[in-house]
């Protein structure tokens, strides 16, 4: 089991209860994690306005996202798919496409094509639709009206 605090801490936890690992993350509060499907990386969402992504057996950070220009509230990976998705008091919600086979949770073979996602995105009380390419990464514009600016945007993960 993983826990992340208001200090920015991780902790490891063994299935006795017993604190096997302990270290300092963030500078700030992590508010989520989420595990990449093999389980071998996971993902820290914090106050500072960073992602970081960890090797769990070695307790390492293997990259830091930058980005958000606000406290990062969510942080979700993809369940087959080398992207993780984040979401921040800046109203944004970004897509980290990993190009970094090693970040990737599934390896994709030379000859595979790319596929577009789709996201249903709630601004308000109207849900808007965006086909996302993730070769291509941009900036799609969820403004509505008077509505604060709310943007998905799609970035690679170098």
């Amino acid at each position: 089991m993983l826990t992340a605090d208001d200090s920015g801490v991780v902790k490891y936890w063994q299935t006795s209860m017993n604190n096997s690992k302990a270290f300092k993350a963030h500078k700030e509060a992590v508010r989520d994690v989420s595990f990449c499907p093999s389980d071998a990386k996971f993902a820290t969402a914090s106050d500072d306005q960073t992602v970081s992504v960890w090797d769990f057996d070695r307790a390492a950070e293997e990259q830091s996202l930058k980005g958000h220009g606000w406290d990062v509230k969510s942080v979700s990976w993809h369940p087959y798919k080398g992207l993780i998705a984040t979401g921040s008091k800046d109203n944004l919600v970004k897509l980290w496409v990993c190009t970094n086979h090693s970040l990737a949770p599934h390896h994709r073979s030379s000859q595979s094509t790319h596929t577009h996602l789709f996201a249903s995105i709630l601004t308000g009380s109207e849900i808007r639709h965006v086909f996302i390419d993730p070769a291509r990464p941009q900036k799609y514009g969820l403004e509505s009206g008077l509505e604060s600016k709310r943007s998905l945007v799609c970035e690679r993960i170098a």
